[in-house]
């Protein structure tokens, strides 16, 4: 009816490193974007994360819905963010109907210069969980849950939005699977409830310097012969950037493969 396509963007390329990036990458990714049919062009945009080095991409669509409101409705959308934030927003303007807080956050890492000082939070629901402690690491014996403990006092973690680093991992939580899941959310207009899949699985990373990287044999996947693993891992080789990325999703166990956070790691819950 408003002639308008919602497209939720992904994090510009690469995932962990954005000195390089253009002011145009830094203005629109990691948001949703109102494009308008007749002309193509933006008529709004609505950014969840600034200079997002955290793969904290819009992984699923925004929900329309006509959201109540004082003396009839507004026509909104429901948008579910990976850090497990939800956005509601005025679907014509891409105005925010409940406030956003810019928030102060870790600062640091490899790029102490393009870190934004702070980074938006919704106010009117979130799906993510209290920060990670070392009483969260949990293993199926006593020396699992030693080592995680152990591997927790070891890494950078100030809380979400920790900044990559390269002399040692740094814990990302929520990870990159969300937060809210990529699958989205559903909404019964009828009951006027909410019904979101999250996901609760903290990431163990860490920056590789370029020529580690590289004397490992670090490849993109899509060159033949490929290596995007090899013996560092789970890893991404962030083509132009001056680091690779070692990315343990989950964060698991060398010995069982079993998470070192404390079950459960997701839910379904009705807002």
């Amino acid at each position: 009816a408003l002639g308008l396509v919602y497209l939720p963007l992904g994090n510009s390329s690469v995932d962990y490193y954005g000195s390089n990036r253009s002011a145009a990458e830094n203005e629109y990714a990691t948001s949703l974007v109102a494009i308008d049919v007749t002309t193509g062009r933006p008529a709004w945009h609505f950014r969840t994360v600034h200079n997002d080095v955290w793969d904290y991409d819009l992984g699923s669509q925004a929900t329309l819905v006509d959201f109540p409101a004082e003396g009839g409705t507004v026509p909104a959308l429901v948008l579910p963010s990976k850090q497990g934030d939800m956005y509601v927003l005025d679907r014509r303007t891409g105005e925010s109907l409940f406030p956003v807080e810019e928030r102060p956050v870790p600062q640091g890492g490899v790029e102490p210069d393009y870190i934004s000082p702070v980074q938006p939070f919704s106010t009117y629901h979130t799906l993510a969980k209290a920060p990670l402690t070392e009483a969260d690491m949990w293993g199926m014996s006593p020396i699992d849950q030693l080592w995680c403990r152990i591997q927790f006092r070891q890494s950078a973690y100030d809380g979400m939005y920790t900044p990559p680093t390269t002399d040692r991992h740094w814990i990302q939580y929520p990870g990159y699977n969300g937060g809210s899941d990529w699958g989205g959310i559903a909404i019964d207009p009828t009951r006027g409830i909410i019904v979101a899949n999250y996901n609760d699985m903290p990431n163990h990373n860490r920056l590789i310097p370029r020529a580690e990287a590289d004397a490992a044999g670090l490849t993109p996947i899509y060159v033949e012969d490929g290596n995007a693993n090899g013996p560092l891992g789970e890893a991404g080789p962030q083509v132009g950037a001056p680091y690779a990325i070692q990315v343990n999703a989950g964060w698991r166990v060398g010995a069982t493969g079993l998470l070192c956070k404390e079950p459960p790691y997701g839910g379904i819950r009705a807002i």
